[in-house]
């Protein structure tokens, strides 16, 4: 998925977007039957019609407030080939700002369906940095240098009891230009009592799912896709 300026001034904006399945299909001109290049997204939110893929709803702003064109990747996999689109729209505050119009790719053709996966992570490990004398903990793998810079890392964090934290979703260029080898948890999420701990599972999202599908992630997922536990001292 990919969006114009995330505007400026370092404020935050948020992007919804939805995927399309098959039933969008090729129109005159390469657009979707029933859609047009700007306007009310082809689907009301919500609406749970089967013809909406994946609807993800993106947070995106600070540091990257002045990028010309955002990359994102919203789905990890599309389970059968045919013809794709998504939708963007600005998400206003409900206060100052109402959403913006819906605006509609061009469509994608998804011959994929067989394509082999791209190889898991391998080496997981935490790595801390001391970033503006604050201790920032790292989610790192071994073989960073496989993948290609539009590729998608979904790096997911557990707590010890196996519960869901959060999740960072960093391309392998964001990884790279950042220079820390890795995508961190955001402090406010470390379990900080007695004896907290917790680990991560780190998935690839393909950026050419013609040649390549995402790595595998199974649900749930085994022993080996974790990182070694990170403890964390209530002090941090």
């Amino acid at each position: 998925m990919r969006s114009g300026s995330a505007g400026a001034g370092g404020a935050y904006g948020a992007w919804s977007g939805r995927a399309a399945c098959p039933a969008g299909r090729r129109a005159e001109g390469g657009r979707p039957h029933g859609s047009a290049g700007t306007g009310e997204s082809p689907l009301g939110r919500g609406d749970g019609h089967r013809g909406w893929y994946e609807e993800e709803v993106v947070r995106y702003g600070g540091t990257g407030s002045d990028v010309e064109v955002i990359t994102w990747n919203i789905v990890p996999k599309l389970e059968a080939n045919g013809y794709y689109y998504f939708t963007v729209a600005a998400v206003g505050d409900g206060v100052q700002y109402a959403d913006s119009p819906y605006v509609v790719s061009d469509v994608f053709e998804y011959t994929g369906e067989e394509a082999p996966p791209l190889a898991a992570p391998t080496g997981l490990a935490w790595r801390l940095y001391e970033i503006d004398d604050a201790r920032r903990y790292y989610a790192t793998w071994d073989n960073l240098d496989d993948y290609e810079d539009d590729d998608f890392f979904n790096v997911t964090f557990y707590d010890q009891a196996g519960d869901y934290l959060m999740n960072n979703t960093w391309s392998k260029r964001e990884i790279v230009e950042r220079g820390y080898g890795g995508i961190p948890i955001r402090a406010e999420f470390l379990p900080r009592e007695s004896g907290g701990a917790c680990r991560f599972t780190v998935q690839v999202y393909s950026s050419r799912p013609n040649q390549y599908a995402s790595s595998p992630m199974p649900d749930p997922a085994p022993e080996e896709y974790y990182s070694p536990w990170l403890q964390i001292r209530a002090e941090e």
